[in-house]
């Protein structure tokens, strides 16, 4: 059997590997793997499966092997467009894999899913280590993929939590990330026989393409640990996508490691698995529109891998009143996407990223709640730092959490049209939700565009490099080390944003300030590039006299240091520097006075740091966008520039309707290497008409909600 496409090696759609047709036989007298797919009903699809399960696990544990895929199941994935896929023990036989792999499908296992891969030992226990050896022999080798995977569900469960500290209690953040890492490698699933198998056959762990990560924030130590592949799942009340890109995609890039982006099939505002009635209208869990947009959001973001589908019987499928399979909507779309990356438009360029956020090596910042290495030790003004920072970047990013939340007091204080879990299924039963208006936070709008990777302090400096604009946030120890590392970046041209609590006296020649040791409380706020003002008398910020930097925004009304003496700068008036600019070889050192950039602890992002930031995009991002705010994201191909517009609809929970989002996006001239001669929506492959103008190429764009547009200038 020829496979229906030819696969592209730098992306992988993968979906989970499920018997779909019901063996003969194996079916109970009341039909119920039947009676699943015609009714509605989760709890009758979830036992048929678990009755199909129940006879695979016998097969297991008697040492027989398993049955062969039916043709009918082999034929229909191949089908669905997909060139990845996600077994465990109970759903293929290693014959079937084979053949998969010979069509060339990647694939993953989940933890220690693969027992069928070898002979127990005389005790009949498993030989997991044979196991392994027998994958690295029959399946490494080959052209496409196969991750090993190790503690997804363990780290899941471990990763925000207290468990490593229970013995011990921290005593620093250094203590902290000790005594995980000493906790991961002993309880992290499958990850210490990987590390054994290696030790024995005397190999290094990359040899063996394990991959592991999961929702929260390690995958930079995951990739010292051993993982080739960083794997991060969203939905099922889990981080919101964006965020999540930032951390797993720095975390590859400063390791220069694979990553996988997976997407659970559970979630949305009902907590539930997607499935659809027998009339393929939307019946449970996540929106078809909401999948189509993280799926996009996947490929351009420049993930390796994109986990289209985890439940494929309820959510690519659905069995109509004459009992008869039906592709659903989420199916017929998963195959839309898949002929656009693998045949239409396959080359999505590299995501354009210009800046890094940079936090601290040992730092336990949770990105999914306000707990420092799992609550052990307090969440203190460095982490609100990160936090409002990106509130501001994604304003809304923790919604999506608040959302999935069934609890009566909870919705007697807001517009849910429901009080009760059960009020909220039975308007589900009769058709009367709409599921997507619920869902805005899982993606959300992005205030300066999906423009952002999270780094450790020890990222190198050729990685750096590759930033216009680093920005350090929390805590951060700088030592000589750190210190000779930001300087080489600046003047090899980069733009490094510091604040107050970042540096001491010591670093009063590379800001440019001299350090008076006081502090006073602000007045108004100037900036000198927009000439905005914002009004503020109750924020501290630290009294600094400018030297060889520039002032860029001033506190109005104190001028402390004397009018004469202060001329001489640009800028500077003899009022208070709130945030100066130190040129330094080919880049400059931005300098913040606001400790934390906050009021007060547990306040907002100050809004000066703000307007600093949207400065500072102004100055790195290749296009201007104008209009209501909106998710976008930008990559760079050999022949131009390729622009995301995701309409995430409109905030419900503030009362909005949803509305189509109208603006104008400008390629700027400088960013724009020859003549334009092409405008393409690719979606659509509709020819666009643009103007040009003294900034650029302007085009106005129109973006339906729950909807995407993405546009690609060719030059």
């Amino acid at each position: 059997m020829d496979a229906p496409h030819t696969p592209k090696r730098d992306f992988y759609l993968t979906s989970s590997f499920i018997v779909l047709t019901p063996p003969e036989g194996e079916i109970d007298d009341d039909g119920h793997w039947k009676k699943s797919f015609a009714n509605p009903e989760m709890r009758k699809m979830l036992w048929a499966q678990r009755i199909i399960e129940a006879e695979k696990s016998k097969a297991v544990k008697a040492n027989l092997p398993l049955p062969p895929l039916p043709e009918e199941d082999f034929e229909f994935y191949l089908n669905m467009g997909t060139n990845g896929f996600h077994f465990n023990q109970w759903n293929v036989d290693a014959d079937t894999l084979e053949k998969l792999h010979d069509h060339g499908f990647m694939s993953f296992n989940y933890a220690r899913n693969f027992y069928f891969f070898a002979p127990k030992k005389p005790d009949g226990s498993v030989d997991i280590l044979g196991c392994v050896d027998v994958i690295r022999k029959r399946f490494l080798n080959r052209k496409a993929p196969f991750l090993l995977c190790a503690g997804l569900e363990s780290l899941c469960n471990f990763a925000g939590a207290y468990y490593p500290f229970k013995e011990e209690r921290p005593k620093d953040r250094k203590h902290a990330y000790e005594l995980y890492f000493k906790f991961f490698l002993n309880h992290c699933v499958m990850l210490k026989e990987y590390y054994e198998y290696c030790r024995i056959h005397n190999i290094g762990i990359s040899e063996l393409q394990v991959m592991f990560g999961h929702n929260q924030q390690w995958h930079h130590y995951c990739a010292e640990w051993g993982a080739q592949t960083l794997f991060s799942e969203g939905n099922a009340d889990l981080c919101n996508d964006q965020l999540r890109t930032c951390m797993i995609r720095g975390a590859a890039r400063q390791y220069n490691r694979k990553w996988f982006l997976y997407w659970s099939s559970w979630g949305g505002v009902d907590k539930h698995l997607t499935s659809f009635d027998e009339n393929g209208h939307l019946h449970t869990g996540i929106s078809t529109s909401l999948s189509l947009r993280q799926w996009i959001g996947s490929f351009y973001s420049g993930c390796d891998y994109c986990g289209g589908t985890e439940c494929p019987q309820t959510q690519m499928m659905y069995y109509d009143k004459k009992g008869k399979r039906q592709i659903s909507e989420f199916g017929r779309n998963l195959k839309k996407f898949s002929d656009f990356v693998f045949k239409r438009h396959p080359k999505r360029g590299t995501p354009y990223v210009p800046v890094a956020v940079m936090l601290d090596y040992y730092h336990g910042w949770c990105v999914m709640d306000h707990r420092v290495w799992g609550g052990a030790l307090p969440y203190t003004r460095n982490e609100e730092m990160i936090q409002n920072f990106f509130d501001a970047a994604f304003p809304g990013n923790r919604q999506y959490i608040d959302s999935c939340s069934f609890l009566p007091a909870r919705n007697e204080e807001s517009i849910l049209p429901w009080r009760s879990q059960e009020e909220m299924w039975e308007l589900e039963r009769n058709g009367k939700i709409d599921h997507k208006l619920y869902e805005k936070g899982n993606r959300t709008d992005s205030t300066w565009g999906d423009s952002f990777d999270t780094l450790l302090t020890n990222c190198p400096l050729e990685v750096l490099k590759t930033y216009p604009a680093l920005l350090l946030l929390g805590r951060i120890d700088l030592d000589d080390e750190l210190r000779g590392k930001l300087r080489q970046y600046v003047e090899s041209g980069g733009i490094l944003i510091a604040n107050s609590i970042h540096v001491s006296p010591e670093d009063a020649e590379f800001l440019g300030v001299e350090f008076t040791g006081k502090r006073d409380l602000l007045w108004e706020v100037k900036c000198h590039e927009c000439g905005g003002v914002c009004r503020d008398m109750t924020t501290e910020f630290d009294l600094v006299k400018p030297g060889n930097a520039d002032v860029m925004m001033k506190s109005i009304g104190g001028w402390r240091f004397g009018y004469p003496d202060a001329k001489r700068v640009p800028g500077y008036d003899g009022a208070d520097p709130v945030i100066t600019v130190n040129k330094i070889g080919k880049g400059k050192v931005i300098f913040c006075t606001v400790p934390y950039m906050q009021t007060e602890p547990g306040s907002a992002m100050h809004p000066a740091f703000q307007d600093l930031i949207t400065h500072v995009m102004e100055e790195v991002m290749p296009i201007e966008l104008k209009g209501p705010s909106i998710e976008y994201m930008v990559n760079r191909t050999e022949t131009g520039w390729i622009v995301t517009l995701l309409h995430n609809g409109p905030d419900y929970w503030k009362g909005k309707s949803p509305e189509t989002w109208q603006g104008e996006i400008i390629f700027k001239k400088e960013f724009l290497s020859g003549n334009p001669e092409r405008l393409t929506e690719l979606w659509s492959d509709t020819e666009l008409m643009a103007e040009k103008t003294g900034k650029g190429l302007k085009l106005k764009m129109e973006v339906s909600a729950f909807e995407f547009k993405i546009v690609e200038l060719s030059e």
